[in-house]
């Protein structure tokens, strides 16, 4: 589980988010909260009680990403993201609403085409009550060769439904 400090840096983060841009978001969780959080919680740490659906929404989500790129169907992707939602690429171009993050992969799968594989990798994962933290790994082949790989830090929210929905994404530069 998270310290005390490292669960304190996540609510400050989120809160910050919200109530911030998107700019001054991505700048403080690349250069304050993650890398406080990461020492402050030196363990790749799971929940143990989930609540209902939390894994499964999770695990179909991640999945839905990898199928989507494969399928080069930018709405699978999507299927996951809540109505509210934000998400934010490497290069710190985040975009709101399914609408816009649809666009923001129609643009990937126009560049490089439809992946030949790809995989996310679940690393960390705290509930507090209706907001789930997710951080991991992913990575999705393409064609022509490139690799489109990095860490991800996922927040993932329970809608009036009982499913969990992603409500705000980052997707981190890879670590040098």
């Amino acid at each position: 589980m998270l310290s005390r400090q490292g669960h304190r840096l996540l609510q400050i983060g989120v809160g910050f988010f919200l109530s911030t841009s998107f700019e001054r978001f991505a700048i403080f969780i690349l250069h304050r909260a993650l890398p406080n959080a990461l020492l402050l919680s030196a363990c790749a740490c799971v929940a143990t009680d989930l609540p209902a659906n939390l894994k499964k929404d999770i695990d179909a989500g991640n999945q839905a990403w990898v199928d989507g790129l494969k399928a080069g169907d930018a709405n699978r992707i999507i299927s996951s993201y809540s109505q509210d939602s934000v998400n934010c690429n490497a290069a710190g171009d985040c975009v709101k609403g399914p609408m816009a993050v649809a666009a923001q992969y129609k643009e990937v799968i126009a560049r490089f085409g439809r992946a030949t594989s790809g995989f996310v990798r679940s690393e960390t994962l705290h509930v507090d009550h209706d907001l789930a933290y997710e951080s991991g790994y992913a990575e999705a082949h393409f064609p022509d060769g490139a690799v489109r790989k990095g860490r991800f830090s996922t927040v993932w929210k329970l809608q009036d439904d009982g499913h969990w929905k992603i409500f705000r994404n980052v997707s981190l530069p890879a670590a040098p």
